[in-house]
């Protein structure tokens, strides 16, 4: 929230079906993962939102 981040969006990874986009504009996007391959895997899904 110190960052100015009014709304939070957790994805569940697993299956690519859920990965579908919110129902809100999407602005910046913040990783906090300490997982190379989740980060790339959110990433991913970002990238499918564009």
């Amino acid at each position: 929230m110190k960052l100015g981040v009014k709304k939070f969006y957790m994805v569940a990874t697993t299956s690519e079906a859920t990965w579908i986009m919110p129902e809100y504009p999407i602005g910046k996007v913040f990783l906090f993962e300490s997982s190379l391959n989740l980060t790339c895997r959110y990433l991913q899904i970002c990238r499918k939102w564009m």
